[in-house]
């Protein structure tokens, strides 16, 4: 394996965030968890490049405003959003037009089942909480430790729970 500045990692150890990332020097919120937003993963060292699985996801478009439970907290829709439901159940809205640019129908799959399109992304495992703003919402996401902090582009980040990771993503 090889981290984002080309160094060869050895593929087996943990990958953390504390070598580089400074977790002592990211803001201290009321809550006690570290505040990752404006970190730009491209350039922290611990970082590896990782892909989604294309692994069939049940989405959903809705038909109007709501709010959806996730794993990180509840979170708001907009009508034409989609909703996916994911390898546990969990579920996560995604704005339509992010949606469109990154997941792809799966023929042959049943109605309604797409996949995420062969992105690399950044992607860094926390030893600490840590919240992360989304652009599509006004409530932070909170990870625990040992979730993933992923970016899919300039202040578009992600928390992916340490066992969805590992079933649904892959390090390169």
């Amino acid at each position: 394996m090889t981290n984002l500045k080309g160094k060869k990692t050895g593929g087996n150890e943990k990958i953390v965030a504390s070598k580089d990332l400074a977790i002592k020097a990211l803001p201290m919120l009321e809550s006690g968890r570290r505040d990752c937003n404006g970190i730009d993963l491209r350039n922290v060292e611990a970082a590896v490049l990782v892909m989604k699985m294309p692994i069939p996801l049940k989405a959903e478009f809705a038909k109007e405003d709501g709010i959806c439970k996730t794993k990180e907290g509840e979170q708001p829709y907009k009508a034409g959003d989609a909703i996916m439901t994911g390898t546990k159940g969990e579920q996560w809205p995604i704005p339509r037009n992010t949606f469109e640019a990154t997941y792809e129908e799966v023929e042959g799959a049943g109605e309604g089942m797409y996949a995420k399109k062969a992105l690399p992304v950044p992607a860094v495992q926390m030893e600490v909480e840590f919240t992360v703003n989304v652009p599509w919402s006004d409530e932070p996401l909170v990870g625990e430790p040992g979730d993933w902090l992923v970016q899919y582009g300039k202040d578009d980040h992600g928390i992916v729970g340490k066992d969805i990771f590992a079933e649904t993503y892959k390090v390169q």
